[in-house]
């Protein structure tokens, strides 16, 4: 089993809710350290927390909408001013020509190395992300169900963050023997799963896939769902034997 440490940075979504950042994750894995997405607020997250910026080996990105990417550029330059590392980004199809204009507005562009890989692959499917420069091992992705490319990574059998997704029994078998999942469910009960899902949306899923999975985490929450969390919470419970949780910013949700 690889060594696996998690702690989620921020848990919003694109809209301000005033007590949640947006999404990023800290990732301690076999040895290095990955961000998985960087939306606003990560940086002031990860100093909460006590890590510094140039302990990320390499910043992993679900996809590339602005509030999954709006810090990247003060990453990069934090890490340039501290020591001069230079900041490997990995993301989905795209990847570079997306985030590039990024690093333009202050000049950064010779200081950050961009790489994306072609899935080419259909939901479900299990591609194995090679992270160069790290010790690694066991990281895989999945194509996800949104209105921009992405992607959902597993880490071995210890954690899986499925990222923007509409819910699907297909994505949920990916993640299918992880100990916690951290999943997508922006949209309080009630409303129409487009691009994100609902509790029963999401509960309509796990019922279907009935993945083994011992916990399960809810995340990026609009203002509105938000408000309504522990009502999602309740009813995606009734759908999966794993403990469903909400998750807040900083909850070290791997150990």
């Amino acid at each position: 089993m690889i060594d696996v440490r998690v702690t989620i940075l921020g848990t919003g979504a694109a809209l301000a809710t005033g007590d949640r950042v947006q999404t990023g994750l800290l990732v301690d894995v076999s040895g290095s350290t990955l961000l998985v997405d960087c939306g606003s607020g990560v940086l002031h997250r990860l100093a909460g927390v006590g890590r510094d910026p140039t302990e990320i080996d390499a910043v992993l990105l679900s996809h590339t909408h602005l509030d999954h990417v709006s810090d990247l550029p003060g990453l990069v330059k934090a890490r340039w001013m501290i020591d001069q590392s230079p900041t490997q980004i990995i993301g989905p199809p795209g990847t570079p020509d997306d985030v590039g204009p990024l690093f333009e507005i202050d000049g950064q562009s010779d200081r950050v190395e961009v790489s994306s890989f072609e899935t080419g692959a259909k939901p479900g499917d299990r591609i194995e992300i090679d992270v160069p420069g790290t010790t690694c091992e066991s990281v895989s992705a999945t194509p996800t169900v949104h209105s921009r490319q992405g992607v959902g990574y597993r880490f071995g059998t210890r954690f899986g963050f499925a990222g923007d997704t509409e819910a699907s029994a297909t994505l949920l078998a990916f993640f299918d023997g992880v100990d916690v999942l951290v999943h997508d469910c922006a949209f309080p009960s009630g409303g129409e799963p487009d691009n994100h899902p609902t509790p029963e949306a999401l509960a309509e899923a796990l019922e279907s896939a009935d993945p083994d999975i011992d916990r399960l985490y809810l995340t990026h929450l609009y203002p509105d769902a938000a408000c309504r969390a522990d009502e999602a919470r309740e009813i995606v419970a009734e759908a999966t034997d794993a403990a469903v949780h909400v998750a807040d910013d900083t909850d070290d949700v791997v150990e």
